[in-house]
């Protein structure tokens, strides 16, 4: 499975040696450009380009999949680094799956499937990488100028041709959505349709109390008059009785 990365260096980028490396691993040989490099302390990777620092194009790849993040070093000096899973579909290192929301402390040589290991399904390329440190001594993180400034990596993954259901290579600009590109779009629509939803339901049902305080209002002043109008006419009858000879 061949591997492109495109990325737009300023002089300052070029400079920023990478402290970490996803090694790919499900191919032999693998190319320089199958891999992932870390240069940022805080590394987004999933399938939205406008959320994520790497981009990888799979249908299996949530739209933020995974963020691996340098948290300094421990007392010995050596550098900590940490993976949080933000998949529906679920990422594994070491074999354990990570789980939705969990975070896990990655060493050198750990393997990181993005794929479920052993079990691979149908029509699927296996993805799996091994991380390593690298230059750990000297290795300088991007600053939040240059993170600002830095170009996502887009790894575009080739489809093979037993990949039905992944996405191809597709120029954006000159053929329309694919029903997969509106699943996914529909997806990211969601949260913000289910909020408005709620707002709307929220303001029905303070509409509805105030309705219902308005109408106990006007309960309680019917049963009021009820009783003054039943205890005036009880008044009246004893009124009546009292002057018969």
């Amino acid at each position: 499975m061949a591997a492109n990365q495109e990325k737009e260096n300023t002089p300052e980028q070029e400079q920023t040696k990478p402290w970490g490396r996803f090694t790919f691993v499900s191919k032999e040989p693998a190319e320089d450009s199958d891999h992932i490099y870390f240069r940022n302390k805080v590394t987004t990777i999933g399938r939205n380009k406008r959320r994520c620092d790497i981009v990888i194009d799979k249908l299996f790849i949530s739209s933020v999949h995974c963020v691996v993040q340098l948290n300094g070093t421990d007392n010995t000096g050596k550098p900590i680094a940490k993976l949080s899973d933000n998949s529906r579909n679920g990422i594994w290192v070491n074999a354990d799956r990570v789980g939705k929301g969990a975070s896990v402390t990655l060493g050198n040589g750990y393997t990181v499937h993005f794929t479920k290991p052993g079990t691979t399904p149908a029509g699927v390329t296996p993805m799996a990488y091994k991380f390593e440190f690298l230059n750990s001594h000297s290795s300088r993180p991007a600053s939040p100028k240059s993170e600002a400034n830095e170009v996502p990596e887009d790894i575009n993954m080739t489809v093979v041709a037993d990949e039905s259901f992944e996405a191809t290579q597709l120029d954006i600009h000159a053929d329309p959505p694919s029903p997969s590109e509106k699943k996914r779009k529909r997806e990211d629509e969601e949260p913000a349709a289910v909020a408005v939803a709620t707002q709307e339901l929220e303001r029905m049902l303070k509409a509805a109390e105030s309705q219902l305080m308005a109408t106990q209002s006007k309960l309680k002043a019917a049963e009021a008059q009820t009783a003054a109008l039943s205890e005036e006419l009880e008044q009246n009858a004893g009124g009546s009785d009292g002057g018969e000879p």
